[in-house]
Parts: C-alpha cells; sequence; structure tokens
C-alpha cells in the first residue's frame, strides 16, 4: 500500500470545536483519548487503514494513512458527502483534508462553506478570510465570504467582498445575486437592480432573483413590469417560499388594480348573492371541493382584472370571468373555512351580499 497522507499537529492547533468540547483540557488524558478517537473516525470515512500516534511529551499528534484497495481518494469522499448535504459528517474531514496539505486552497472553501451553511459565521469568516489572504483572486472564497459577512448582518462588508469578486468576474450569479440582495437589505433599491437585471440575464430561470429584481422593482413603483417578473417566476416554478414572495406580489397588485379609485366592487357583491343562493342547495362537501377547485386554478393565476368569460369549472357548469371565480370562492370558503385567508379581501362585498339576500 501507497502511503497517502502523513502530516503532524501540535496539541494547540487542533479545534476543539470539532469534537464539541472547546473547553476541553489540552493536557489531560481526555484530550488524548478524544483526538485519537476523532482522527480514527475521519479515516474510516476514507477506508483504508489509519494510525493515529500521540506524543504528550512534545504535545504532537501525527497521523499516517494508507489507502486500501476500495478506498476512495479522500477529496471525492468529502464531495460526496457535501453533494448529499451532509455537512456535519464532511466538516471534520475537509479539517483534517487541510491538515494533510495547507496549501490546498479548495479545502478552506469548502470548509468556510460548510461553517457559513451550519450558521456558525465567525468560524466561516476566519477560514474564508484565510483563504482570500492567500489567493486574492479566488472569485468562489470572495463570494462566500461576503455571503457569510451578510449573514452576520455586516452588510457593507459583504457588499465590499462581492465588489471585489464582481471585478474578477462579473457575470458569477451567485456575486450578483448575493449583492443584490445585500442591497435590498440596506434599502438601496436604485442600486440593487442594475445588479439583479445582470443576475437574471446570467441565470434566466434563477426564480430568487427573478423574484428579488421584482420586489425592488415595486420598491421604486415599476409595478407593470414587477407584475411580469412575478408571473415568470410562478410559470418557472421553484422553493415554496419564494414562489409565496411572487404570489402574494401579484395578489396584492391584482387587488390594487380591482379596487382602482372606487373601493367597493358591486360586480362581486352581485356574483356572491348569485353563489350563495345556489349553495342553498349543495351540501357543505360540496361547496368545499368547489372552493378548493377555483383555489387551484388561482395558483396557476386568475386575471380578475379582466372582465371576458374565460375560465370553467368541473362543479359548475357554464363560463367564468376571474373576478367571478374570485367571488365564488371567497363566499364558498366563509361556509367552510371562514378565518382563513384567500389572498384577497372582498369582506365589504361579501357582508353587502348577505344583507341583500332574502329572508328564507
Amino acid at each position: 500500500m501507497a502511503e497517502e497522507f502523513t502530516f503532524k499537529l501540535n496539541f494547540d492547533d487542533f479545534d476543539l470545536d470539532l469534537v464539541e468540547q472547546p473547553n476541553l483540557d489540552r493536557s489531560s488524558p481526555l484530550f488524548v483519548s478524544v483526538v485519537n478517537e476523532f482522527f480514527v473516525t475521519q479515516f474510516q470515512g476514507f477506508g483504508g487503514r489509519a494510525r493515529v500516534i500521540v506524543n504528550e511529551s512534545a504535545r504532537e499528534i501525527e497521523v499516517r494513512w494508507t489507502k486500501g484497495g476500495s478506498s476512495k481518494d479522500p477529496k471525492d469522499a468529502v464531495l460526496e458527502l457535501l453533494n448529499r448535504g451532509q455537512l456535519q459528517v464532511a466538516l471534520p474531514m475537509i479539517w483534517t483534508l487541510i491538515q494533510n496539505d495547507p496549501s490546498d486552497l479548495d479545502n478552506y472553501y469548502n470548509l468556510g462553506v460548510v461553517y457559513s451553511e451550519l450558521r456558525n459565521y465567525p468560524k466561516a469568516i476566519e477560514i474564508l478570510e484565510r483563504l482570500v489572504a492567500a489567493n486574492p483572486k479566488h472569485v468562489h472564497g470572495l463570494t462566500a465570504l461576503g455571503v457569510a459577512e451578510i449573514r452576520s448582518n455586516n452588510l457593507l462588508i459583504g457588499e465590499e467582498w462581492l465588489t471585489q469578486a464582481l471585478k474578477l468576474d462579473s457575470e458569477n450569479k451567485w456575486a450578483l445575486k448575493n449583492l443584490g440582495a445585500c442591497l435590498l437589505k440596506q434599502g438601496r433599491f436604485s442600486d440593487a437592480i442594475p445588479i439583479l437585471r445582470r443576475c437574471v440575464m446570467v441565470a434566466p430561470q434563477d426564480v430568487q432573483a427573478i423574484v428579488a429584481l421584482g420586489e425592488a422593482l415595486v420598491a421604486v413603483d415599476q409595478i407593470d413590469e414587477a407584475d411580469v417578473l412575478f408571473d415568470q417566476a410562478i410559470k418557472i416554478g421553484g422553493p415554496d417560499e419564494v414562489l409565496d414572495i411572487a404570489k402574494k406580489k401579484r395578489t396584492k397588485r391584482a387587488q390594487d388594480k380591482l379596487r382602482g379609485k372606487g373601493g367597493f366592487r358591486p360586480d362581486s357583491m352581485m356574483y356572491m348573492v348569485g353563489a350563495l343562493n345556489r349553495f342553498k342547495a349543495m351540501s357543505k362537501k360540496e361547496i368545499q371541493l368547489l372552493g378548493f377547485e377555483i383555489a387551484l386554478l388561482g395558483m396557476k393565476g386568475l386575471d380578475i382584472n379582466d372582465p371576458s368569460e374565460k375560465y370553467t369549472l368541473k362543479a359548475w357548469q357554464g363560463n367564468f370571468s376571474g373576478l367571478h371565480l374570485l367571488s365564488i370562492m371567497y363566499a364558498a370558503f366563509k361556509q367552510f373555512a371562514p378565518n382563513d385567508d384567500v389572498g384577497i379581501d372582498l369582506s365589504g362585498e361579501y357582508e353587502s351580499a348577505l344583507e341583500s339576500m332574502e329572508p328564507n
């Protein structure tokens, strides 16, 4: 077997956070035992054979690892863990790789990103600062450092690192997206817009960037363009928490247009009167299914400001406008889930519809 790893480490250089015992006495027998078990465990993840020699008099740890016939390359093993999202498992293994070859900056990058994802931002910043000090042109390192600073709420520092990354690679979508988000957090919407436009040009399917650009445009009252972007994001699909922002913004936009200057919508009230009359011959279960059917249509987008009757239902025959369906849905939910938020406030129209109903 060819020896793959061999390195020595001073007691004081061992990171006690890796064994979750930051206050462990380095001169104690327990420290020796913990360190030995730590390295043996890490190299088990690589396969092969590991030997750990602890020299207490010299306060030094020596690690030797030899690759077995079926052993994976240590870096490949770590990348597999990262791709599977097993960050807590990968973290000490990456740290071990750094001890073997401190010149391999990819390991510093991976370690810094893992600490950042695990929300240990001070550690992430410390590691990534070492990386960019060793290589000031490491674009991914600069970007990751900027993200870690932003997550620590050091917005101006994060902005500076991301700006440096973009000077080296002006089309790096991660730097663009995170710089745009950083500027949004600072309320600098006009500054964020060109950055996020560039990001969307580089990554036209990136839903987070599209929604962020839409939010920036809303903030500067460019509502129509923002509405197009939110619609685009919904059609592409993505994480629910991102799409929920787009849907709420579109609903708010539609509601503002619906209200216009008049406020109350008599047409919506009359639609509800018709729906309430039909509900009298329906069971609560049938009303519920009707409400859910319209809600599902609404997730795909109902144009409530277009009067054309372009929608159909399975539960009811006929053609309906978007506002007609929304009014039916609002009245339906009031029958079986009166406290649910359906995304638009038609309470005034609903109360008026109830008042106008003939007594049974």
